[in-house]
């Protein structure tokens, strides 16, 4: 049998080429991937789909090839090849959450609960645990992400540690189609290696943990009309799959919103950058930029950085147009003339709550 190396970024090992397919399991953090296939060569999946990859050829026929033509100590040898004999991570946290469906429709915010029982101190912990947060289609396949830094400020053995983790579906992004979509939380250390967690939720591998179902529901349609006016360029893609789509604005726009009938919360992220390549500062020079509402009160920003800014609007008295206009004090011209000022790469709407405690 020839031997081929496999390298990644993080592990290198050694592979038989077989006279037969051969179907092994790879774990390589933080994901694992199920379907992977062996002929002549190997068979890496593409892209992050943890724990499914699609079989390419009938997966019973290649089975039971495999179980015929090799014996059970030579499986087990493969796949200490690929995976290693890695011990149980010590558990450093129950998780769990606080329902088991949300539903999320277009252009909208949603919470879910998530709640961590620290079984180990701090000090197992690194410096930065990262929560990975995927939203999953029915092929295992991540379509969006909202990872975010966990706050160990409160993190006590004995002591439950919650906080509402925010979903949404941006305008700026094609919607989902409706139907139900598995949501799963993990925890690693950036940089470094995931952490081992318990869970009375489904436990889909790689310390990763379907804690919810997300319902996105038939024919709702974003609580206003959304517009842009002024110096707003095309959307383009923003290369992950946190923030999926973005739109940058030039020399200052607005974001126009119509038939808005009940109090709105406006929910905006915002990207003040104090750098961009390869373009020219140009105007005061400071960071700055203010949102002026004319549906309520406004916001204004004064640090670089990615910003969130929640506006109210509140239905005008004689049905006119809501807007918010967004100026900066300074502006970036790159060498092919293009005018920058602030990327915006969300923009959500949802019924305030007072309003809806009124409809109830």
């Amino acid at each position: 049998m020839e031997r081929k190396s496999i390298e990644n970024n993080s592990s290198r090992f050694e592979v038989a080429t077989l006279p037969v397919p051969v179907e092994l399991r790879l774990c390589t953090y933080p994901l694992c991937y199920d379907h992977i296939f062996i002929r002549d060569t190997f068979s890496q999946p593409n892209g992050r789909n943890p724990g499914r990859h699609p079989p390419t050829n009938d997966e019973s026929d290649m089975k039971t090839t495999y179980a015929k033509a090799l014996p059970i100590l030579t499986v087990l040898a493969l796949l200490s090849a690929a995976c290693g004999d890695r011990a149980p991570l010590q558990p450093m946290a129950r998780l769990a959450a606080g329902a088991s469906e949300v539903e999320l429709s277009f252009a909208q915010n949603a919470s879910l609960q998530l709640t961590w029982s620290p079984l180990a101190s701090r000090e197992d912990l690194g410096p930065n645990p990262i929560v990975f947060v995927h939203l999953l289609d029915t092929e295992g396949d991540v379509l969006r992400t909202f990872d975010h830094s966990l706050d160990l400020s409160g993190w006590r053995v004995g002591e439950d540690l919650s906080y509402d983790l925010e979903l949404f579906q941006s305008f700026l992004t094609e919607p989902l189609d409706p139907g139900r979509y598995p949501l799963t939380v993990g925890l690693y250390e950036l940089g470094g290696e995931p952490y081992g967690l318990v869970s009375d939720s489904p436990d889909v591998g790689g310390q990763e943990f379907q804690v919810a179902e997300v319902v996105v529901p038939e024919g709702v349609p974003p609580l206003a009309h959304i517009g842009f006016l002024g110096d707003w360029q095309a959307l383009e893609p923003s290369g992950d799959s946190q923030v999926l789509v973005r739109r940058w604005l030039g020399n200052g726009g607005r974001l126009t919103f119509d038939e808005v009938t009940v109090p709105l919360d406006l929910h905006l992220q915002l990207n003040l950058m104090d750098e961009i390549p390869d373009s020219t500062l140009e105007g005061s020079g400071a960071v700055h930029l203010q949102a002026i509402n004319s549906c309520g009160e406004g916001a204004e920003l004064f640090i670089a950085g990615v910003h969130r800014i929640d506006l109210r609007l509140d239905p005008p008295e004689d049905n006119s147009r809501c807007w918010v206009e967004l100026e900066a004090a300074s502006v970036w011209t790159s060498s092919d003339g293009i005018v920058r000022s602030v990327l915006l790469e969300m923009v959500t709407l949802n019924e305030a709550e007072d309003a809806a405690e009124g409809a109830e």
